[in-house]
């Protein structure tokens, strides 16, 4: 097999691996929340992913390096500063409050 039909393979049992887990993250969701939930606890709930994915990203850089794989670990870098600026940016806005009906304008 040559080395591209490894990474798509690989890359397949990525990509099925994480359609995997978002099920399972949403059903957990559904369990856990019945009647739905708040934007406050999806804003959480993504903060807890990214920081995750933060990680993830930390440790395969660091791999990569230890590897000697400089191009891998730039990669890794990369997507885990961009991973970065979206945790950042999540974590500092305020939620949205989910307004009762005598509270509507």
């Amino acid at each position: 097999m040559a080395d591209t039909d490894k990474q798509k393979d690989n890359e397949q049992l990525i990509d099925d691996a994480f359609g995997e887990v978002v099920s399972r993250e949403e059903q957990r969701m559904r369990e856990a929340f019945p009647d739905g939930y708040t934007p406050d606890i999806a804003q959480a709930r993504a903060i807890i992913w990214l920081d995750g994915l933060c990680s993830i990203h930390a440790q395969g850089a660091k791999d990569c390096l230890e590897e000697g794989n400089a191009k891998a670990a730039c990669s890794w870098a990369e997507d885990l500063g961009r991973l970065q600026s979206a945790l950042l940016m999540l974590s500092n806005v305020r939620p949205i409050v989910n307004l009762g009906d005598d509270q509507k304008d």
